[in-house]
């Protein structure tokens, strides 16, 4: 029995992968006009909830999360737009942020990586609050 369980050690991949579980992020930027929209940059910010289990197991220096713009209903380039009414012609694109400053925008087909020091600074182990922040884009 022993020699099964060391061999079975030795077949057993070296690398493992989490499958950890996420919610959407829902922002609101409230009761607003179209023309108050695309005349001032209004902001918000959403959660998302990553739950990677719990347990022993705690983050590698070579572990991450990634978050990829994959689409939206409706876009304005790389930017997601909000509409008045999916037949409507005003549209108001939204800048998707990693920061509050918006420094750094995740646009369709681009992706961000939270590194392991990163996200032991959102949460704790296993389980992580990563902040998302919105901004609309006057014009």
């Amino acid at each position: 029995m022993r020699k099964f369980l060391f061999l079975l050690l030795w077949l057993l991949p070296a690398n493992s992968y989490a499958l950890c579980s996420l919610s959407a992020p829902s922002a609101s930027f409230g009761t607003q006009t179209t023309f108050y929209m695309q005349s001032t940059a209004v902001n918000t910010s959403s959660n998302t909830n990553v739950n990677c289990g719990t347990g022993t197991l705690n983050l590698l220096g070579s572990d991450y999360v990634a978050y990829a713009f994959t689409t939206a209903n409706y876009l304005s380039g790389t930017r997601a737009t909000m509409k008045a009414s999916a037949s409507g012609t005003d549209n108001v694109p939204i800048q998707l942020c990693i920061d509050s400053a918006c420094a750094t925008e995740l646009r369709q087909g681009g992706s961000y990586r939270w590194n392991s020091s990163a996200l032991l600074a959102l949460g704790n182990s296993l389980n992580f609050v990563i902040p998302l922040y919105f901004r609309t884009v006057p014009g």
